[in-house]
């Protein structure tokens, strides 16, 4: 989007100081756009500003059908400078177009990479399918939700803004939690120091059965069901 915002601006700014230079020259014929439509400040604003756009675009692309073309020294003056600046800004397109494309093929590879190791592994252990099914989803989950994750961010920072970004982030959520109710607000910010936000995709085990959790999870987003291992098989015992 930026990429195209710039080529944009830019070809409407050269387009239109090309028609001004055009519009306030002596001899109106002896212009790029005079020497093909000699009425051009008759014709309807629309019409002057699409021709002007279209002598502006095909000089930044290089294409010069020859349709338009410099008529005075004035105008041969501007194309110079024009072009010269066309060629400084194709490579600027070219250079961040190549990156956002070396950028995302390069995380399509890592991610396609890990779903096949993923697999591989599954497959050469045997695991259940309720188990694989688990893991290719948390790692799409991840794929996904890689911009959000923000303890990255927050490790290379030193410690007092850490302490501020996670209080605003998390001391509104924590505080409307039914079993911090009462504390102190001491309490609940050195509390929020040490959250981290975690994602989770559908179907995936949290917490599993007679497991001693070290963690303490707030489901801000989602629902979570309570299940248990009764009879043989996974019944729920609750929603939240």
């Amino acid at each position: 989007t930026k990429l195209i915002s710039v080529t944009l601006f830019a070809v409407h700014c050269a387009g239109c100081f090309n028609y001004l230079i055009a519009d306030r020259y002596p001899d109106p014929t002896k212009t790029w756009i005079g020497a093909v439509y000699p009425n051009f400040k008759e014709a309807s604003l629309w019409s002057r500003y699409v021709t002007a756009i279209y002598w502006s675009i095909t000089t930044l692309s290089t294409t010069g059908y020859g349709d338009l073309h410099a008529e005075n020294p004035r105008e041969m003056l501007f194309d110079v400078f024009y072009m010269l600046f066309n060629l400084g800004f194709t490579s600027y397109l070219i250079g961040n177009m190549t990156n956002l494309v070396v950028h995302w093929t390069s995380r399509t590879r890592t991610f396609r990479d890990t779903v096949r190791a993923a697999s591989e592994f599954a497959s050469r252990n045997q695991l259940p399918p309720n188990i694989q099914d688990q893991m290719l989803s948390h790692i799409c989950l991840k794929f996904k939700t890689e911009g959000l994750k923000q303890q990255e961010t927050l490790n290379g920072l030193p410690k007092a803004i850490r302490s501020s970004i996670a209080n605003y982030l998390f001391f509104p959520i924590v505080q409307n939690v039914y079993l911090f109710q009462g504390v102190s607000r001491n309490f609940l910010f050195q509390l929020v120091s040490d959250i981290d936000a975690e994602y989770f995709p559908p179907r995936e085990d949290v917490i599993l059965q007679n497991e001693s959790p070290t963690d303490l999870y707030i489901l801000v987003s989602g629902a979570v069901d309570f299940t248990a291992y009764i009879d043989g098989e996974d019944q729920i015992q609750g929603k939240g």
